[in-house]
Parts: C-alpha cells; sequence; structure tokens
C-alpha cells in the first residue's frame, strides 16, 4: 500500500494524498490486516542471527523464517530522512528532512525542504490509515518534529503515542541527551514530559508501552497499525548489567575474527556472493593485534554492551509477538522490520562535531 502518490504542485497547496487518491474502498474490518512496523536504529546488517550475526536474536530469526528477508534494501544513511521517507513514501527533501536538522548546513537554513520537521505539505502513512478506520499507535523515537512545530506523532495521525523527540538519548529515566545541556526531550498524547518512570529501560517500556495501548482498545475490532521505533543498538551503548553480563567475553577474539566469522555465515547462508572479499580498513584503523591489551579490553567490552541491547531488542519483540498471539492477533498481522540506516560509522571518539573532510 502507497500511502502517498508524487507531488509536485506549490508548496502552498494542500497536502497530497488525502483518502480519496490513496486509499480505495474499505474492506470489513475483519477482513482487514494488522499492521507492525518495527524499526531499529543503527542496526548492522549482520548483526541478527538470520543475517549470519552471533547475538542471540531467536524472535527475530523465527520471523524471518516465517516471511521473507530481503538482502537488498535502501534507505537514506541519516535516521531522521528515513523515517519522513518510511512513513510518507517521499523524498525526504519533500518531507521538510532533507538533512538532520542537527545538521542542517548554513546554505539549507530556512529552505523549502530543509524545515528540520515532517512539514505539512505530506501525509503520514498513520494519517491515511486512520482515515481508513485503523486504529494507530506508536512508541519509541520520532525524531520528526515537536508538537510547538506541529510534528508530534499526536498531529500526525497516531491517536495513542509516547515518543522520544530527538535523536537519540540515554535508555534509563536520567533523561540524558544525545548532545547537551538540557534533557531529552519526550512526549505522550503530545504532551512534552518532565519525567520519566524511576524504573523505565526505553527497550522495554516502549514495547510494554505499546502493549498497553493495545490492550486498552482490546474491545475495538478495527484493525491496527502500530510503528514500534526502538532507539537500540543507536550510541550511547548502555543495557542493564544482568544483559551485559550474557556476553561476558564473548568478543575477546576481537574485530577482525569477527569479521571473518560474520561474513562466512553470510556467504554460507547465499546472502552474498562467495567471492566477496573483505573491505580494506581504513589507515586510522589498527589490527586486532596491534592494540594494546587495555584498548582490546575496551573494544571488547562495547561490543559485549552492543550485543546486550539488540539481544533485549529481540526479547521485547517477542513480548509483543507472545501479545498478539494471545488476543489472536498474530495470524493477521503483517509485520515488518527494518533498521532506519547501518551501524553506526562515526568514531565517537572524536565526539558528536561535524565529520573531518
Amino acid at each position: 500500500m502507497s500511502a502517498c502518490t508524487e507531488y509536485g504542485g506549490d508548496p502552498a497547496e494542500p497536502p497530497i494524498g488525502t483518502q480519496s487518491n490513496a486509499v480505495g474502498p474499505a474492506s470489513p474490518a475483519s477482513q482487514r490486516p494488522n499492521i507492525l512496523l518495527i524499526v531499529a536504529d543503527d542496526l548492522g546488517y549482520s548483526d541478527l542471527g538470520a543475517y549470519g550475526g552471533e547475538i542471540s536474536t531467536p524472535n527475530l530469526d523465527s520471523l524471518a523464517r516465517e516471511g521473507i528477508m530481503f538482502s537488498q534494501f535502501y534507505t537514506s544513511p541519516m535516521c531522521s530522512p528515513t523515517r519522513a521517507m518510511l512513513l510518507t513514501a517521499m523524498d525526504s527533501h519533500r518531507t521538510g528532512l532533507g538533512n538532520l536538522a542537527e545538521r542542517l548546513a548554513d546554505n539549507q537554513k530556512g529552505q523549502p525542504g530543509y524545515e528540520g520537521y515532517l512539514n505539512s505539505r505530506v501525509i503520514t502513512l498513520a494519517e491515511v490509515l486512520r482515515d481508513a478506520g485503523y486504529r494507530t499507535y506508536m512508541t519509541g523515537k520520532w525524531h520528526l518534529g515537536s508538537p510547538s512545530e506541529g510534528a508530534d506523532p499526536s498531529q500526525r495521525g497516531f491517536a495513542k503515542s509516547f515518543a522520544l523527540l530527538d535523536a537519540g538519548a540515554g535508555y534509563f529515566n536520567n533523561m540524558l541527551p544525545l548532545m547537551g545541556p538540557g534533557k531529552a526531550e519526550y512526549s505522550e498524547n503530545g504532551k512534552m514530559l518532565e519525567s520519566l518512570p524511576e524504573d523505565f529501560y526505553s527497550t522495554r517500556f516502549y514495547a510494554e508501552k505499546l502493549i498497553e495501548y493495545l490492550e486498552e482498545d482490546a474491545g475495538d475490532n478495527n484493525p491496527f497499525f502500530a510503528y514500534l521505533a526502538f532507539t537500540a543498538p543507536h550510541f550511547p551503548l548502555q543495557a542493564p548489567a544482568e544483559s551485559i553480563a550474557k556476553y561476558r567475553g564473548a568478543y575477546d577474539e576481537g574485530y577482525d575474527a569477527l569479521h571473518a566469522q560474520r561474513l562466512k555465515r553470510l556467504q554460507n547462508m547465499g546472502l552474498i556472493a562467495t567471492d566477496i572479499k573483505p573491505f580494506p580498513r581504513s589507515l586510522t584503523e589498527q589490527a586486532w593485534e596491534d592494540l594494546p591489551a587495555q584498548s582490546q579490553a575496551a573494544e571488547s567490552r562495547r561490543m559485549e554492551i552492543y550485543a546486550a541491547m539488540i539481544d533485549d531488542l529481540d526479547n521485547y519483540v517477542g513480548k509483543v509477538i507472545d501479545y498478539l498471539k494471545s488476543r489472536g492477533k498474530y495470524d493477521n498481522t503483517v509485520i515488518f522490520f527494518m533498521s532506519d540506516n547501518g551501524a553506526e560509522g562515526h568514531l565517537l571518539k572524536q565526539g558528536l562535531g561535524p565529520l573531518a573532510g
């Protein structure tokens, strides 16, 4: 289903993709499928077990085995442009997210297509499906604007929403922002939040909040569209201690060995050609064997935390699936899982300023 059609008119004209040209006659509610769209943040291609990864992801692997696996998939290399295109079926420049709002160049600021939030010239999939009789829910990372800009999830088609409005944040309840000062911004149903629950862990909370929303409307026979947008495994690397403990020592062989192992598994699975050769390391990267022991320990620890974050993501996807099964909704739900873009490529030790040329 396409949420929108191409638009080339005057920006002052009304949004494109009205119900009359975007959605045909509604079928009886019992015949229309539910839709669950799950988006990870900066997940690597081979992080999942179904794609050759060593991290435990049984729930996502099961979905892959039961459904269709993609081996060619294109997104923007940046998160908010990808999310804007995903939710509108439009080029990100038409949506107002031609670039990250946080990274606008001087010659982009104030220009059409670079508003830095989801503009009013497009409509969202949630708005289309809402008008077609779907119940609409969103939990997790939004990164497409705020209530003051008219771009909160509650203003763009989602009847119930709990959203991290920023590009990212810490995973626990201290509202740690990616870039200070201040606090990361969250909203629920359009209302800005001053604090988070004491036991907040975003990966768990987003899944449980979605289940809560679905359960509140369990008596409604209309189909639902649910958008579950995890922040994991986007930096900062954070997970509960018990989750990290599961991977203690798992990466002590180092990143060169891990790279070779994943590449071989991808080839054995037929997901990439057997004649593919590893890409040469950059001039600034050291071979694992050349790293000092202290650096090796730090790199191993980072990967243990990263793996724990993905393991937890899979675990809570499983909780949502279990809920759908318990309510008899699973067999009539289209589930689509993706990452907004590939693994983080920025050398975080350089900070978050402009990248060097």
